[in-house]
Parts: structure tokens; sequence; C-alpha cells
């Protein structure tokens, strides 16, 4: 997670990606981002902790469940569902 100009951005690196024997000596890795939003979004308030549930396509036995996010920005807890949400959803 990184904060930028009034925006945190949650990145992700696809590990599945990396190959150390073909890029031997060179960076050839890139990250993604997941989610985006904006410090008004949350309240101005800071983020305090997050907690994420990765999906289950690289299971033995795949669940179909997916990247889940929860933040904790101070005194209010926002979520955030792959491929169900757009924007964060205060969690009540």
């Amino acid at each position: 997670m990184i904060k930028k100009n009034h925006v945190y951005e949650l990145l992700y690196l696809d590990l599945e990606e990396l190959n150390y024997f073909k890029y031997k000596d060179e960076k050839h890795y890139k990250f993604k981002t997941i989610l985006k939003y904006t410090e008004d979004e949350v309240s101005f308030k800071s983020l305090k902790d997050m907690h994420i549930r990765g999906n289950s396509k690289k299971e033995i036995i795949n669940l179909h469940k997916e990247l889940i996010i929860f933040l904790l920005h101070e005194d209010k807890l926002f979520s955030w569902i792959e491929g169900k949400d757009e924007k964060l959803n205060l969690v009540n």
C-alpha cells in the first residue's frame, strides 16, 4: 500500500510471473494496481491496519473464493471484493 497525493494505491506482485532463470541479472517484475481510492472516500481518516485474504485459484481444490481486502481507517472498517466491487464499501 502506498499513499501519494491524497490517493491510496494497493499494489500486487504476481510471483508466478517471476522467472529467475530467464532474467538472471535484471529486474523484470511489475507491480499491478488492484485497488485505488482517495482520502475523501475514507473521510480523510488515516490507514491503521489491513487484512487481505487471497483468492483460491492456486489451491489444489479451487473453492472459487475471491480476493477480499479489509482496511481499517481509524474507526471505520472498509471492504473490497475482487470482481464484485469497483469501490470501497463501509462495513457496518
